[in-house]
């Protein structure tokens, strides 16, 4: 499957993360634990196994990258 190509509704509350998580991941230094903790947050709100859909139609990173990005937050934050 192509990338961004999976038809994925994006529930309207997960909007401003989403956004939030493209800029972050624009930025020339990455704020990794922030990445992690808001990708940590979208995967609890989305219902059961639509994490991947929703990360291959809205952001442009593997799941692995997604997995890591939470793992640092959660060993920065104690969690």
């Amino acid at each position: 499957m192509t990338r961004g190509t999976h038809l994925f509704r994006l529930p309207p509350e997960l909007r401003g993360p989403t956004e939030r998580l493209k800029v972050l991941l624009q930025a020339d230094e990455r704020d990794e634990v922030t990445i992690g903790t808001v990708l940590r947050e979208v995967h609890k709100r989305l219902p059961h196994s639509n994490f991947l859909g929703w990360l291959d139609a809205e952001l442009p990173i593997t799941h692995a990258r997604a997995l890591r990005y939470i793992a640092v937050a959660a060993k920065v934050r104690g969690r």
